[in-house]
């Protein structure tokens, strides 16, 4: 159950917000669109991968060309588990980086090797150990186990020994004697009243035991914290969130325990993506181009990222550093290209408002603007 919940908090870490691709040509932005609508790589298929490479530390992503009436329409991606597959990487050995074939165990056992295009995504372990994916969650698996069987434990104990007693203590062994034969015969219940020489109380067992498991389970709680990234709040223990500033900070743990694999699979989505260009044109998909002048983005959204982009990429963009794509490409949430289209159609919208007679008295500082959009179309 705690497995669970760290994979999928992880994940929305990772790609919660979802990929933000922005290329510079029209023509490039409409066949990634295309490609990225149709594998979901822009919802649940990118959620889906992310949240298997949680688990298993790799991806391999093959690709095959989608069909319609004889003709090729799209290049289809189709991301293979190893825990279904058993898939090997097999490299040269003087270069672990270069990747010589793949192979896979079929229902005989016998290895077959994928003749497929591919693109594999390695996310654990180190350089030299290209199938070895060890990860982050891997490496305190006996901890979430420890984790969880402290509340079965705390079940157990409760079961046991967390029963609320009567106490009474008399003077003789035959007052003893009496007052059992009383209890016993169901002359009293809890909710009655009894009264007698003897003196009774009703007792609990100590909580000892009880608070020994929950500091095991604190314990375990902060070693999982420190490995995943996690704050330890978020893994049920709200009570070690101490202020907001704390709050804050630990959401820039987040970040940057997540930043590897965030860049692990911007990457990842770009080779994707070229890859489904050159299969795209090779088949002849409608509109398919091959053009590398794209950015591939997972945002994560905190208030540090927010007023990063307030106070250092606006600057950066005002001052001419930077240009608006790339501003736009910083704001989680949104598609650069569709809120680039929609700015343009209210810009528009908003001059054919104007009157003709204040159009034709400002033409000199519409050149000046259209000389500005020439050098720098995305700064309109």
């Amino acid at each position: 159950e705690t497995l669970a919940g760290i994979v999928d908090m992880r994940t929305a870490l990772i790609a919660g917000e979802g990929a933000s691709v922005v290329a510079r040509k029209k023509s490039t932005q409409k066949y990634i669109d295309s490609f990225m609508n149709y594998n979901k790589l822009y919802g649940s298929t990118l959620i889906e991968m992310v949240q298997s490479g949680e688990m298993e530390g790799k991806m391999l992503v093959t690709f095959e060309t989608s069909r319609k009436d004889g003709m090729a329409s799209h290049i289809k991606i189709d991301p293979l588990l190893w825990a279904t597959r058993k898939y090997q990487i097999h490299t040269r050995e003087d270069n672990k980086n270069f990747i010589e074939k793949v192979t896979y165990s079929d229902k005989d056992g016998t290895q077959q090797e994928i003749k497929l295009e591919y693109v594999y995504v390695k996310l654990g372990g180190t350089m030299d150990k290209v199938n070895d994916t060890v990860t982050r969650i891997g490496s305190v698996l006996t901890q979430i186990e420890n984790y969880s069987r402290c509340l079965y434990d705390l079940r157990q104990n409760n079961h046991l020994f967390a029963k609320v007693m009567l106490w009474i203590k008399t003077n003789s062994g035959e007052e003893a004697k009496s007052v059992n034969s009383d209890l016993q015969g169901g002359k009293f219940k809890i909710g009655t009243n009894y009264a007698g020489t003897a003196d009774g109380k009703f007792i609990a067992p100590p909580t000892g035991a009880l608070e020994t498991l929950k500091g095991e389970m604190l314990l375990n709680a902060k070693i999982i914290s420190t490995k995943t990234g996690i704050p330890v709040h978020w893994l049920a223990w709200p009570e070690m969130l101490s202020n907001r500033a704390t709050a804050e900070n630990l959401l820039e743990v987040t970040n940057s325990a997540t930043v590897k694999e965030r860049l692990i699979w911007e990457e990842a989505l770009y080779s994707i993506i070229m890859k489904a260009m050159e299969k795209g044109v090779e088949a002849g998909v409608p509109g398919a181009v091959i053009d590398p002048e794209f950015q591939v983005k997972l945002p994560l959204i905190s208030y540090a990222t927010l007023k990063q982009i307030q106070e250092t990429w606006m600057p950066l963009y005002e001052a001419e550093v930077i240009s608006m794509a790339t501003l736009r490409n910083q704001v989680p949430k949104i598609n650069p290209a569709e809120e680039k289209k929609q700015i343009a159609k209210e810009k528009e919208e908003n001059m054919a408002r104007i009157p003709l007679s204040r159009k034709m008295g400002d033409d000199s500082e519409e050149q000046t603007d259209t000389d500005e959009e020439t050098e720098e179309p995305d700064r309109a």
